[in-house]
């Protein structure tokens, strides 16, 4: 069953991300499991939803992004993106979302029997990357932030640098047992991620004496955490690829 609402829409963000200037077709409540249609029509299916705001949003992509029955196209400079969908109980489908254009990023959902992913294609190259979450562009545009806090998989926050023809990772963090809030930038060298979040799938308020957020600073060129929590034993903390 394809019950799991998309991330993106659990964290509040998809309010005035993903709906055009002057319209909210779409709205979604903070980490209550629920994308809200026009009218108030509760939506708990992520792969419902994700149709709806691929047909609210792929009209303002100027041809760009093309849906053909099962195949979703994304027409890059370089070449033409190619993402069809397979059937069946155990199938996957593509859905747009968005596109950033200081980034020169479409953002793409993969919806799974169970679950799904966040993807990125170059408008330039039409090189795809797979990320945690729904990028949050820097003041600069030049570096994206992408958090992931679903309490069903492992939580990791990514930074990501914008070259010539596809993003590559700078900088990621994987807690152990621990999920923040999601990232902000404070500046183009700098990111913010709140320590009031999840700890072992439950809710923990900042206690005394901790700071409200961990921050991430650019520092000759590398990445560098401050009060960082424990690491978790299989990711950690990684260096750009």
């Amino acid at each position: 069953m394809k019950v799991r609402v998309l991330r993106l829409l659990l964290c509040g963000f998809g309010l005035a991300l993903l709906a055009p200037a002057g319209a909210r077709a779409f709205w979604f409540d903070g980490l209550d499991d629920v994308c809200r249609a026009p009218g108030g029509r509760e939506i708990n299916n992520s792969e419902e939803c994700a149709t709806l705001i691929e047909r609210q949003e792929i009209g303002h992509t100027n041809g760009a992004v093309v849906r053909n029955g099962t195949q979703l196209l994304v027409k890059a400079k370089a070449n033409t993106v190619r993402l069809a969908d397979s059937g069946g109980e155990e199938g996957e489908s593509y859905h747009y979302l968005h596109y950033f254009p200081d980034l020169n990023q479409y953002l793409i959902y993969k919806q799974y029997s169970e679950g799904g992913a966040f993807y990125v294609i170059d408008a330039r190259s039409g090189a795809e990357v797979q990320i945690p979450d729904v990028p949050t562009p820097s003041p600069d545009g030049r570096r994206f932030v992408a958090s992931s806090h679903n309490l069903l998989e492992e939580p990791v926050t990514e930074i990501w640098r914008i070259d010539a023809d596809q993003p590559r990772k700078e900088w990621g963090y994987a807690p152990k047992g621990w999920a923040g809030g999601r990232a902000q930038w404070v500046s183009p060298a700098e990111v913010r991620i709140p320590t009031d979040g999840w700890v072992e799938s439950e809710h923990v308020p900042v206690p005394d004496g901790v700071p409200k957020f961990v921050s991430v600073k650019l520092v000759n060129g590398e990445w560098v955490g401050e009060n960082l929590p424990p690491p978790s034993q299989e990711s950690g903390q990684t260096e750009g690829e």
